[in-house]
């Protein structure tokens, strides 16, 4: 989270830079010319994690107490200014506070999580594939992870539904892998989806009838505070006629590929190498 106040803004309320901190008063402040600017991670800094209408909201508090010679004062020389990050549960983005008002101040400011979709070469998803077109064999495994980019225990993340097409615009054709957290192809194995911080599965490699052998991959996400036990997480499977429209849900779109299939004599070469 980022939170940056005017120097001059401070200035004319008598405050210097040093005299701000967070509810953790470890956390302490940097300067430039013209900023005041506190960045820090979300889970640090005593920030708190509440979720409202089905967003993740954390807040934390910047205060400030004039310098005195002595243990106590009684003048009104604190300095509070209430800041919140409502999440949207799909990615984020840093977000620019600069106060206006120095009385009972709110400020509320919106953002997504990140999240990374990649292929890997086995179920122990060590590492992902990095090649930009990757190619594989027709019935080849495929393996899939989705992952906050930042890991956080506390969250989890939900495959909603996660599509394959010949376009990596989505319009024409598609072929339904997960739908509603469901497995909706006989070759997806799903390994972990709605109780951790990532989810992992894995299918069959394809090739669309007519058409070229590339095939894109799009995901949706929903990520979910762990002790929501009303989450979508936590439903796990649903069918569409059973689906809970009680919470508000926002989904993130993952995009992956194209994969394409492997020429006959890769296939051939990949075969006489076994031999």
């Amino acid at each position: 989270m980022n939170i940056a106040i005017r120097k001059s803004y401070l200035d004319s309320l008598g405050f210097s830079w040093y005299d701000l901190y967070l509810d953790d008063h470890r956390c302490r402040a940097s300067t430039d010319n013209y900023y005041v600017t506190f960045n820090f991670p979300l889970h640090s800094c005593s920030t708190r994690r509440t979720t409202e209408n089905g967003r993740i909201i954390y807040t934390n508090n910047v205060q400030a107490a004039q310098s005195t010679l002595g243990e106590i004062t009684r003048n009104n020389t604190e300095f509070p200014l209430v800041v919140r990050c409502v999440m949207e549960r799909d990615s984020s983005v840093e977000t620019l506070y600069e106060a206006k008002e120095i009385t009972n101040a709110t400020i509320i400011g919106t953002g997504r999580f990140n999240t990374t979709i990649a292929f890997y070469p086995s179920s122990n998803f060590d590492y992902p594939i990095t090649d930009s077109l990757y190619r594989v064999n027709l019935n080849q495994q495929l393996y899939v992870q989705v992952q906050l980019t930042q890991a956080e225990p506390s969250l989890h993340l939900f495959i909603d539904s996660c599509v394959a097409s010949p376009n990596n615009d989505y319009s024409s054709r598609t072929y339904d892998l997960i739908r509603n957290g469901c497995r909706r192809d006989n070759t997806v194995n799903i390994y972990r989806n709605g109780n951790r911080y990532f989810a992992q599965f894995s299918f069959s490699a394809f090739r669309f009838l007519r058409t070229h052998s590339q095939v894109f991959l799009k995901c949706d996400v929903v990520i979910c505070p762990d002790n929501d036990y009303n989450s979508r997480c936590r439903q796990g499977c649903l069918n569409r006629g059973k689906r809970s429209t009680s919470s508000d849900h926002h989904t993130e779109v993952l995009t992956l590929g194209p994969i394409t299939l492997k020429g006959p004599e890769e296939a051939e070469a990949k075969t006489e190498d076994k031999e």
